[in-house]
């Protein structure tokens, strides 16, 4: 079995790309895969569990599949006996025309496919690594997202959650993890914790990243609040999903496809009270995993 993959996200600029990186291991378990653009070696080829081997696209192949992993880029199409569309959340100005069949990561997402374009979906959700929980912090919250800011886009709102954490009062600490996207965003944050017991972390390494997760008591996630548009929620939540794997009582907005496993809030205030009161977490979801993954697959490339 042939497949061709375009992946139009950068597979080292987040939990999109990850997402990404899984679709192709998973692939690899039982097709030849050969990639549109070449891999990279941020993501996949330094960590042994997305790595796979692929080629790259020859002209003069006839593909059995041809999967277009797309995030609100320009659609490529592919003249293969079947071409699918991976979608992170649809954009309501493209058209799905060519395309066989429709796959999103969240129940969320599809919700929107289905409004947008309608049409149906297949669901496969992403993963993380199953973080084994240390001994909890008292008192200390994670936060975990690229430090950037858009009024109107994903930013994780950072500058809220801090503020949140001064309305808590004395004696709570925080740890902020990220990739450093806009400097001048990072340095408000910096400059906001002043008065505050804020660790940052820009840019450190899984292996630091899953410490701090595993040892805080909650994690705080806030990409959702203040937005109108659907499209600007967190459409699935990979790093909530660290927080709940890793024993975090874990808080996100109530928007987006996190909500469907996290406790949500709706305002500041919702969160601060949520923390007092150390609210529990939901039933433990049924997370995806790498075999659900390939299993996914073969059905889709059936």
């Amino acid at each position: 079995m042939e497949v061709l993959i375009n992946n139009a996200h950068e597979e080292g600029s987040g939990g999109g790309g990850y997402w990404a990186s899984q679709i192709t291991k998973a692939i690899t378990e039982f097709a030849s895969v050969d990639l549109m653009r070449p891999p990279s070696a941020l993501r996949r080829e330094n960590n042994p569990e997305l790595s796979c081997k692929t080629s790259m696209f020859s002209p003069d192949k006839q593909y059995d599949y041809f999967l277009d992993i797309n995030h609100f880029q320009s659609t490529t199409q592919a003249n293969a006996k079947k071409n699918i569309k991976v979608v992170y959340f649809p954009n309501s100005m493209q058209t799905n025309k060519g395309f066989d069949e429709l796959v999103t990561l969240s129940d969320y997402s599809a919700k929107y496919i289905k409004e947008y374009w309608y049409k149906d979906s297949k669901v496969i959700a992403p993963y993380s690594k199953n973080l084994t929980p240390s001994k909890k912090e008292e008192k200390s919250i994670c936060v975990v997202g690229n430090m950037f800011y858009e009024a109107d886009g994903h930013c994780k709102n950072q500058h809220v959650l801090l503020d949140c954490l001064r309305e808590l009062g004395k004696g709570w600490k925080m740890y902020v993890i990220g990739n450093v996207v806009n400097e001048a965003y990072y340095k408000h944050l910096v400059q906001m914790s002043t008065d505050l017991e804020v660790s940052f972390f820009p840019g450190c390494t899984d292996e630091v990243k899953e410490a701090i997760i595993r040892k805080s008591k909650f994690f705080w996630h806030a990409n959702g609040y203040g937005r109108i548009r659907p499209d600007q929620t967190e459409h699935f939540g990979i790093a909530p999903e660290e927080g709940l794997k890793a024993g975090c009582l874990t808080y996100v907005h109530a928007s987006g496809g996190a909500q469907d496993f996290c406790t949500s809030w709706k305002d500041p205030q919702d969160l601060i009270e949520l923390t007092k009161s150390e609210a529990p977490n939901p039933d433990k979801p049924n997370f995806s995993s790498h075999n659900k993954a390939v299993e996914f697959w073969k059905g889709v490339l059936a």
